[in-house]
């Protein structure tokens, strides 16, 4: 070989053993998750099971989250920048810095630090004298802040029965054996980790309820027939169910209760020829009640030399009668609810007497039809609309 072909080799080769070295020692770039927010930022200590939202990225299916090393059971991984992890009560049970930390299964991880904080005191900022529905129980309302799931509330040093409680209202009985109105009364609101609030309040006497009624329907009941009464007035009191409606001293069952209408079903022991007195009033007592009238009439047989066609009707009925005297008659045709949708007067002279009455434009169903007479006679009779 040539010399200067030898040269030329050795060079070559020369060059390319820097090149054989950095391929030889290259390594990959291993990518960490990271941490960009955690939620809540703090825990508190005492409270149940807390539910933490982990943001960041690159977070790997089946990734690992330890809270103080002790590794968390019951996480779930949304993505690769999400996780929601659940830490049990019994890791936040006294104030710390905990560290948090994210492990993929590729051994990267990445962690940060999150305080166990005591949760702040209760606050009492208010206090409202309440009626408990539906058993019409004087209550007490109290507004605030930091109010714990277990909390306790004391009057007058009485332990008292809680109906609801969030973090800014609880709604209490007050004990019977507590005097509301006797003076001044001490609250006390204590959380379960022993933290409390107090407040002297005096209480104002509660008035009993406005209640009025404006009109009962049917004004007068027909026995067989009339099955409701619809009263409606002023009912716009703290617990409606707690409205009790009497005929005479027989309570009545109520179909439905709005703060301007009450529906009753009436009991089936009613005697025909008799006045019965319609109370509404609250269950807490007082005065604040009214008292309507109403008469009680069994449907009548016909008239004697009166008759009534066709019945059933379509679009016209024909009443027929004899009239002993001349006579002023007011013909009122009402529905089942005794509500009057189609009224006649009448000058008639003594004999016979007849009149055709216009129902093509009532919708089908049970009607009364009630005749009246300036001498105090009165008939009904139901008809059938089909």
């Amino acid at each position: 070989m040539r010399p200067t072909r030898f040269l030329l080799l050795v060079l070559l080769l020369c060059a390319s053993f820097p090149s054989l070295h950095a391929q030889g020692t290259t390594t990959a770039t291993v990518l960490r998750p990271y941490i960009t927010s955690i939620s809540p930022e703090s825990l508190l200590t005492g409270a149940d099971s807390t539910v933490l939202t982990i943001s960041g990225k690159r977070f790997q299916r089946g990734a690992s989250v330890y809270f103080n090393t002790r590794k968390l059971t019951n996480v779930r991984l949304e993505g690769d920048s999400v996780i929601i992890a659940l830490v049990p009560r019994e890791l936040t049970t006294a104030s710390d810095v905990a560290v948090l930390l994210v492990e993929n299964p590729d051994e990267t991880k990445v962690g940060i630090r999150i305080g166990i904080l005591n949760p702040p005191p209760p606050k009492i900022t208010s206090t409202r004298l309440s009626i408990i529905c539906p058993s019409s129980k004087q209550g007490l309302t109290i507004s605030g802040t930091n109010f714990s799931a277990g909390a306790v509330v004391r009057i007058g040093g009485v332990l008292s029965s809680i109906v609801s409680l969030s973090s800014t209202t609880i709604t209490v009985v007050i004990p019977n054996s507590v005097d509301i109105y006797s003076g001044p009364q001490l609250i006390v609101v204590t959380n379960p980790d022993g933290q409390e609030s107090r407040q002297t309040i005096y209480v104002p006497t509660i008035e009993p309820p406005i209640i009025s009624i404006n009109s009962i329907v049917p004004p007068s009941i027909i026995l067989g027939s009339t099955k409701t009464l619809t009263i409606t007035g002023n009912f716009q009191v703290w617990c409606q169910l707690d409205l009790i409606v009497r005929l005479g001293q027989v309570i009545l069952s109520t179909v439905s209760v709005e703060p301007n209408r009450i529906v009753v079903r009436l009991p089936d022991s009613l005697q025909a020829g008799r006045y019965y007195t319609l109370s509404v009033t609250h269950s807490i007592g007082g005065t604040a009640f009214q008292t309507i009238s109403t008469q009680v009439t069994s449907i009548q047989s016909e008239k004697e030399n009166t008759t009534l066609a066709p019945n059933p009707v379509t679009t016209s009925l024909t009443l027929e009668t004899t009239l002993d005297h001349a006579s002023t008659l007011i013909l009122t045709l009402r529905n089942i609810l005794g509500e009057a949708v189609l009224q006649e007067h009448h000058t008639a002279a003594s004999g016979r007497f007849a009149t055709t009455l216009d129902v093509s434009t009532l919708a089908n169903g049970v009607y009364l039809l009630e005749v009246l007479d300036d001498a105090g006679g009165r008939w009904v009779q139901k008809v059938v609309k089909y």
